[in-house]
């Protein structure tokens, strides 16, 4: 029993030493994720912050280009080229009314004069 016992004790040593060295390791892979964890926290903020900024510039854009400011003209093409055939229309008609009006006056002169 006495040799049993000196190797059970030698076994105990041993199995004790590799669960110390075991115990190092550990605690070493923990400082290490835990290095690691911060790494990603800061990664993160600086993604959110970096996502924050380019929300604001999209909104910000996006209100320069659709805003009130941008429409230069308060109507579309389509409706602005029907606007200029009815001007077109219009100013003729006038023309043709101010030329009917010439006419009539220079009838009237010349009826007096003959």
């Amino acid at each position: 029993m006495g040799n049993s016992t000196k190797a059970t004790v030698e076994n105990m040593t041993i199995a004790s030493a590799d669960l110390a060295s075991t115990i190092a390791e550990l605690k070493a892979s923990i400082a290490s994720l835990n290095a690691l964890v911060e790494s990603l926290k800061s990664d993160n903020e600086y993604l959110k912050n970096n996502n924050d900024l380019l929300r604001e510039e999209n909104a910000y854009l996006k209100r320069k280009l659709f805003g009130v400011k941008s429409e230069k003209m308060p109507c579309s093409v389509e409706q602005l080229s029907l606007l200029m055939k009815q001007n077109k229309n219009a100013n003729q008609s006038f023309l043709k009314k101010l030329h009917t009006k010439e006419l009539r006056r220079n009838r009237k002169v010349l009826l007096k004069s003959s």
